[in-house]
């Protein structure tokens, strides 16, 4: 059993000479213009082009134009890992000539509880060691307002100056 070759039909050679006068045609319309001297300026209706210029308006000149950067690079790289901002350099508030390093004073915040009393929501806060007895509205403890209490779900909505906070209850919260 050997192989035989198949007829071949004369598809593959007409497919060729289809492709080489495809390519012929191509290549004439492409270089006609130019063997035959055609003049390619010229718009569709056989009238040659106008020439244009840039013409300044009778009451204002012509404004520069920008200058145009021939570097590549205009930006400068940066380390990616580098922090944009350092840290802020520590300062020396007791006069000793020795850098402080210690924390700014904070109040300590806290909701013990809030129940109702007589259909009258009220909190028992903490701040700074110092117990409230406090309901909506009241203000206390120098800037502290209360603004809504949650007896079912234990939250307190605080003020402190302009600052607004949720506390739940047992939760401590440095202010």
């Amino acid at each position: 059993m050997g192989v035989h070759a198949q007829p071949r039909n004369g598809s593959a050679a007409v497919i060729a000479v289809l492709l080489m006068g495809l390519g012929l045609a191509a290549a004439w319309w492409a270089m006609a213009p130019v063997v035959l001297g055609v003049d390619t300026g010229a718009v569709l209706d056989g009238a040659p082009l106008a020439p244009a210029a840039i013409v300044a308006p009778q009451d204002a000149p012509l404004a520069e134009g920008a200058r145009i950067s021939t570097r590549l690079q205009t930006a400068q790289p940066r380390d990616p890992f580098v922090p944009l901002v350092g840290e802020a350099p520590m300062q020396d508030t007791d006069g000793d000539g020795i850098p402080d390093d210690t924390v700014p004073d904070r109040t300590q915040v806290m909701v013990e509880e809030i129940v109702d009393v007589d259909g009258v929501p009220r909190a028992n806060i903490v701040i700074d060691g110092i117990t409230y007895t406090v309901g909506e509205g009241d203000e206390f403890a120098g800037s502290y307002k209360v603004i809504d209490l949650d007896v079912e779900g234990q939250q307190a909505v605080l003020m402190n100056g302009d600052s607004t906070f949720v506390a739940s209850a047992g939760q401590a919260i440095l202010k």
